[in-house]
Formats: C-alpha cells, structure tokens, sequence
C-alpha cells in the first residue's frame, strides 16, 4: 500500500490549498527548470466550468468489463507525457502488448527493460506474476509495440546503457527468439515513438528526441534537444539519417521535451503531433510515406523560442500539457487531442517554472478546421458545480504531471467510429492518504468528431472503485471491443517521481470494454455545467461555445454589450444530440465586458464573455 509522505526533489508545493479546497488555478506547484525537462508537468488552471456526473456507467456495464492481469512493474513512471502505443489488436483474435517494467525497488533500476504478454486466440501465454524478465539483454525503457503487415513483431525502446535506440524483433509474432539491435548509434535518441505504415504496411516510421546538454548529450543543428524523424522501408533493416522535420528547426522551439509528441500512419499518409509546453501545438502530415512534409499549427503558443533563463509569462498563456495523441482516421484526417494547461515563469533565470496541476479539459482538433475544442473533462461527482479533492487542508496532488483529463488514447473501427480513452480525477474517491483516484473513462464520436458521446466510466468493477488507473494505451484496431492495457494500482501517485510514494508492484492489467458503451444520459435542461466558453477572456478574432445537447434542437447564438444592445445573432441550425463545439466571431468588438446568450430549442442561457 502506497501512502503519501511529502515531496521531495523534483516537486514542491508552493502555494497550499485554503480550507475548503476547491481545485483552481490557485493550486500552483513548482519545480526546478533542470528537473522540469525531465518532469514534464501540466502547467495549467482549472476550466471554470465542470461537467456533472449526471450518468455513470452502470454496475452491470462495469462488470460486464472484466480486467486481466498481465504483468506488474515496480517502475511505475510509465511515460513522462503522451502514451506510446503499447498494445496490438492484430484482427485475428490475437494481442501483442508490452510495458516498462522493473522488479527493483529504486528509481535508476538496473532491471529495467521491457516486460511481453501475448494472447494467442484463447488465453494469455504468460501468467502475469511469471512475467520477471526483461526481453533486451541491457536496461532499456520507454518501448513501443509494432507489428509489420508481413507478420513481423517488433518492440523499439532506448538502450540505457548505450545511449542510443534499440529494436527487437521476430519474425513471426506471438513466439520465437528476438533479435536485437542498436539503431543510431552516436544519436543518443531517447523517448521513441513509432508506427508502421507505407503502401505495403512494412514501413516503420519513428521520431525520438536527442539527448540534451545536461543530460551529456550535444545540441543538434542548434537545438538542445532536437525531434528527429527516421524511417525505414524494409521492417527495420535499414534505416534513414535521421533528422528534424522541416519547420522543427531552431527557429521553432530552443528544446523539445521527450514523450511530448505522438505518431501515426496510414498507408503512405503519415503524421505526427508536437505538442511541448513551451512551444506551438505543431501538426506534420507527409502522404507520400514521409519524404515531404506540411506544417500546420493547431494552436501559436504566444511565446516563440521560449527559455526560463529570459522568458517572462506573467499572463499565464495556454499552452499543451505535453500529452498528445494522433489518429489518422480511414480517410486519413489526421484527428488530436493533448490536455489543456498555462505555464508561468514569473522570474527568468531562477531556474524555477510553475504549473498548476487543477487543469480540467481534454482538448480535441481535427484537420476539417475546427478550432481545438474542450470535449471532455474531469466530472463533478456530486454535482455542486466545483471539484473539490477529498482532504480539504494542504492538499498534495498525485504527480502524474497532467492536468484532471489527459493522458489520451485513440482508436477507431471499420465504420470511422473513433473511440477515445483517458484517465480522469474522481472527486468523491479518495485513498487512506486523503488522495484523489483516478479512473479510465472512454467516449465516441459516430461522425468524424463533430460530437462526442458523455463520459462513460470504464473501470472494470464497482470493486475497482478505491483503485487508480493511469496511462491506458488502446489498440488503435477496434473491433466489438476496445482493447487497452493500463497500469493499476491501490494508492495514486508514483514513486519514481520522487512524491514520497514507496516501491510496490504495480500492476498492468489488460481490459476489453463493449464499443457500446453506454451512451444514455439523463436528460437535464440546459444549465452553467452544459455550455464552456473558450477563451475566455479572448484575444483572438473568435470564441468557441462548446454545448453539451441531450437531444437534437436548433441552436442560435447572439452578442450583447453591457447596456444591453444586441451586437450581432448567428443560427447554427439543428445539431445532435451530444457535445459540440459553435464558433462565433469577435473580431469586431472592442476591449470590454459582453453577454453571449444561447438559445438551444427552447432553453436559454447567458454567459458572460471578456474581449481584451
């Protein structure tokens, strides 16, 4: 049993809650510039509207989802940021997964290496508890899971011991001797991501990040800390030079930091999502299986070439929380997600950066143009319309070093139907250490992403209830089920993340949840809880609505000054039912305060709205 004893290192509160905590963007931590390139946090505030827990998954549905145990890690720092696609749903009733794992008590573990499982049709050929040994012969992390349209099984991780990447692979999934490999030696690449793709599925595309100064590495083409892109057509026996995208260059960002992108492919369409703290919220498509590249910027992060040493952000600008994810949906849209989050630097070279872990919104984009749009977020259980953690007095959060609702995963079935799966905060779950749970909660869209179902609780049981589970990995392939594998583990928070937490095993459970879902919500008027305004204040020429519809109704939108004259009406015509996002112009209004009246049906209501 995990308990929390202070933070340590890495982490310490600054700013302790008030007695009756209400999670804001009060709740501020800081951490040291050094150790953040490493850590990797959230640095954001709580969205100031919550969406109420009015429909959770039923006990039935949960049971009905039972969990498997598969393996057990004490390393439980799974990812610093987006989670690696670590399960293969090969369509033919058999599963590849992997997981860092570790059986030593310590953060630097010597053991450290990638554990296997594989489910053959009918049962799983490893008992979990059997699972001890790592399949590299040196200390590795950070793998992901492969496999080849040719049948080949392949896992790439970082050689510790080298400083470099290293590929297993076998020929024939499932069973065999693995052969292994360093790739790029003299890169020192760490914190891979990869996939494959190409015409004939046997090309393998893979970014990774260079080694930085500190960390006894060199800056490559001047970026301390550089975003390399490789490729290799042939299923890993040979491979390009690798190198930084165009447009990732030095006049993009000073640094990237590892896990803070995601990849994906289809056929010769391949695309990858950056999205560093510190930097612009990137989309790179290439359709012709990587050779030229197209840049489009999802969000500008106001700050370019961003340094702690002479940066200032006194206005706290939004920024991602550098947990991404990417899909490439049957048509090839590319379609992401990555949490919201501000950053503060209050002081330029005192080596200090702060965040604020209460951030509550998973944010969604898609190449169809629409605007990135909270679509889901950490729920108000008892529906007081605040969140509110279990110990009311100097509160620590578990370090996960996301925000309330993040750590994304995707999938999609043969229809289109795209399938999201996250861990969220559970306001009314709290462990003997007085800290808050976190449960997996997935949701749908049938329509390419213009809405998306409520929120259903996928945690396998009511048993599971006091039990925390974070960085879920779904197989993108989706049949009737989705397929996920995630950590699990009696107590929040980690240990390797210098939280105080002690080693214990963890464990990693595979899950298969009904696509179903269950969709049904209660039906409630229209309220503060169903509609966000985002930005909010706005700078920009636009502000998003995002409405949470129980039915499908006409909406209209209109703008009111503060002497209550109508500035401009917009019909948007009916819409579904679920969450969908309207965006509404204000380029022409001046700095001041202004009302946004919503009608939906016959329900209304009024959000104020602030125009710098």
């Amino acid at each position: 049993m995990k308990y929390i004893l202070s933070i340590l290192t890495i982490f310490s509160i600054s700013t302790l809650f008030a007695q009756q905590t209400v999670l804001n963007s009060e709740n501020v931590i800081n951490i040291s510039g050094d150790q953040a390139k490493q850590a990797y946090p959230v640095i954001a505030d709580s969205s100031d509207k919550i969406y109420p827990q009015h429909s959770i998954s039923s006990g039935d549905y949960r049971v009905a989802n039972p969990e498997t145990y598969v393996g057990g890690t004490t390393f439980d720092l799974q990812t610093n940021g987006s989670n690696q696609r670590r399960i293969i749903n090969q369509g033919d009733g058999t599963i590849s997964l992997c997981w860092m794992m570790s059986h030593n008590d310590n953060k630097n573990p010597t053991d450290r290496g990638t554990g296997y499982n594989y489910y053959n049709g009918s049962n799983w050929i490893y008992n979990g508890d059997d699972v001890q040994t790592r399949l590299e012969s040196k200390k590795s992390g950070w793998p992901t899971m492969l496999t080849t349209k040719s049948g080949k099984e392949i896992i790439i991780s970082h050689n510790t011991t080298d400083t470099c990447l290293m590929m297993l692979s076998r020929n024939t999934k499932g069973t065999g001797a693995w052969t292994q490999k360093n790739l790029f030696p003299g890169y020192k690449l760490f914190w891979n991501r990869a996939v494959t793709g190409g015409a004939d599925g046997n090309t393998i595309h893979l970014i990774a990040v260079t080694l930085d100064v500190k960390a006894k590495g060199t800056k490559f083409k001047g970026i301390d800390g550089a975003l390399l892109y490789s490729k290799s057509t042939d299923g890993g026996d040979n491979w390009t030079t690798p190198d930084i995208l165009p447009g990732i260059d030095s006049l993009f960002a000073l640094s990237i930091s590892g896990d803070s992108y995601s990849i994906d492919a289809k056929g010769d369409t391949v695309a990858v999502l950056i999205g560093d703290s510190y930097s612009d919220v990137v989309l790179m498509k290439s359709t012709d299986n990587g050779t030229n590249w197209t840049k489009k910027t999802i969000y500008d992060f106001p700050y370019q070439l961003f340094s702690e040493k002479t940066t200032l952000t006194p206005d706290t600008p939004r920024a991602s929380d550098g947990f991404t994810e990417i899909l490439l949906d049957n048509s090839g849209i590319a379609h992401t997600w990555y949490g919201d989050m501000k950053i503060l630097n209050s002081k330029v070279n005192d080596d200090s950066l702060s965040f604020f872990p209460a951030t509550n919104g998973l944010i969604y984009w898609n190449e169809t143009e629409l605007n990135p749009q909270i679509i889901t977020q950490a729920l108000d259980q008892d529906n007081d319309m605040k969140l509110t953690p279990a110990k009311t007095t100097n509160y620590q959060f578990p370090i996960y070093n996301c925000g309330l609702a993040s750590m994304a995963s995707a999938g999609i079935d043969a229809s289109g139907t795209i399938y999201v799966v996250y861990s969220a905060f559970m306001e009314n779950l709290a462990s003997p250490a007085l800290q808050n749970y976190r449960h997996l909660y997935a949701i749908k869209s049938e329509n390419g992403g213009t809405s998306w179902t409520y929120p259903n609780d996928i945690t396998p049981s009511d048993d599971d209830s006091y039990r925390e589970y974070v960085y879920p990995s779904i197989a993108k392939k989706v049949d009737n089920y989705l397929h996920i594998v995630a950590m699990e583990d009696d107590e929040p928070g980690l240990a390797v993340s210098s939280e105080g937490d002690p080693f214990n095993v963890n464990n990693i459970m595979y899950l298969k949840v009904s696509t179903t879902l269950n969709v049904a919500v209660k039906e409630i008027a229209m309220n503060e809880n169903t509609v966000s305004v985002f930005p909010n204040p706005v700078s920009e020429n636009q502000v998003n609505i995002t409405i949470q519809l129980e039915k499908s109704v006409d909406v209209k939108i209109s703008i009111y000054n503060i002497l209550s004259e109508k500035i401009s009406t917009q019909s948007f015509g009916k819409k579904e039912s679920g969450l969908t996002q309207l965006s509404v112009a204000t380029g022409d209004l001046t700095s001041g305060i202004y009302l946004i009246e919503i009608y939906a049906g016959t329900e209304k209501i009024m959000k104020q709205l602030v125009v710098r």
